[in-house]
């Protein structure tokens, strides 16, 4: 409404072009996210089921509380022949689930579905990672930084979590605690637009 006048002096004329717009967003936006979830789940070529495959791992997510960030950044060590096999390591990605065998079912037609799209694993992974951020700029984080500069004049923490989330796709040694979740204790539950 605010850009109708933009448009066409007569705002009803600007109406219908404008509408004309607004009504091919949703499917193009639709298509980049169905590509930026394949993408971090290591799919390279667009599949029937790959929505159902996002939206059932997006619903177990939700009901075990996993951390979305997480959960795909440590899907990238769940994609070699080693992880297909039993006893594989998949403590990280199984620690973001409350229930972590409601993952199994999932894990099992993700694997065929990467199985159905032959890729080294090596060269999967690191597309995998370049779209899967370790930092993230977790308002807990961002909140202790702004409350240590403004309360404090320390300006520490903000310079810590800025270098860290400059170099979001790297493994950084000593920052692992700035990958971790929110505990309880730690939500932020007012933010601001500023911020």
């Amino acid at each position: 409404e605010t850009l109708l006048p933009l448009i066409h002096v007569d705002p009803q004329a600007a109406v219908e072009p404008a509408t004309a717009v607004v009504a091919g967003f949703t499917p193009r936006f639709d298509a980049h996210l169905s590509a930026r979830m394949r993408a971090k789940l290591g799919l390279a070529e667009a599949r029937q089921h790959d929505d159902l495959l996002v939206s059932h791992l997006h619903g177990l997510m939700q009901q075990g509380r996993a951390d979305f960030t997480l959960v795909f950044r440590h899907l990238t060590d769940a994609i070699g022949p080693e992880a297909i096999e039993p006893g594989a390591d998949l403590a990280a990605l199984r620690a973001q689930f409350q229930e972590p065998s409601a993952l199994d079912p999932w894990l099992a037609d993700w694997r065929a579905r990467l199985a159905a799209e032959p890729m080294e694993t090596a060269a999967r992974r690191a597309a995998m990672q370049r779209v899967s951020p370790l930092f993230i700029p977790r308002n807990p984080r961002v909140e202790a930084a702004l409350i240590a500069a403004s309360e404090r004049g320390d300006l520490a923490p903000f310079q810590r979590l800025l270098a860290a989330i400059q170099r979001p796709y790297e493994a950084q040694a000593g920052n692992e605690e700035l990958t971790l979740p929110p505990r309880d204790d730690e939500r932020v539950l007012a933010t601001f637009c500023g911020t």
